[in-house]
């Protein structure tokens, strides 16, 4: 019995398929536009018909005819996907479905991946970070070492150079003292 149903919906859908809604759509488009362009026609005088002058006071007509026409083709526009059956909306949702599920799948898989990957990247980067740390931090300990040995030259220097200056100041002071000593 359910078969026998589905079949007489079928039958009535494909029926109502070319019924008069689409025609009438077609018709109030194709007046529309006629309207329209009797319009735009007398508006600029489009082969110098004379048409502006015609119509004169008569261009309500195509306007409203227009406005009437453009408005009624919008409401008996048919709508899309209207003439489906029951069977077909039936497999549109189970092919519906079907994709939905298929398209949640790649895209675990491809979260899985990016995962992994990112991991991996993730660790290699870390090692080399560790690596790149322990050779940054031996340059430093080495520039420290060597500013160290600098300096530590340099004080043995400035001491050697004090102990000369206090040396030539005791001489100095010798050969005043002697000097005047002679000299007295």
């Amino acid at each position: 019995m359910t078969a026998n149903k589905k079949a007489e919906t079928a039958t009535k859908d494909e029926k109502k398929k070319g019924g008069l809604g689409p025609l009438l759509h077609k018709v109030f488009s194709v007046s529309s536009v006629l309207s329209a362009t009797v319009l735009f026609a007398a508006t600029f005088d489009v082969g110098h018909m004379g048409l502006a002058p015609m119509l004169g006071s008569l261009t309500a007509i195509p306007v409203a005819t227009f406005a009437i026409f453009s408005i009624a083709a919008i409401f008996t526009m048919p709508k899309a996907g209207a003439s489906a059956s029951i069977g077909n909306s039936e497999d549109a949702i189970a092919a519906f479905t079907q994709f939905q599920s298929k398209t949640a799948s790649r895209f675990a898989s491809l979260e899985n991946t990016i995962d992994m990957m990112s991991g991996n990247d993730k660790e290699s980067l870390i090692e080399e970070n560790k690596k790149f740390k322990a050779e940054l931090d031996a340059i430093h300990q080495a520039e420290r070492d060597k500013v160290d040995s600098e300096v530590e030259e340099l004080r043995k220097h400035n001491e050697q150079l004090e102990e000369e200056i206090k040396q030539w100041a005791r001489k100095a002071v010798e050969n005043a003292v002697n000097g005047q000593a002679q000299a007295a």
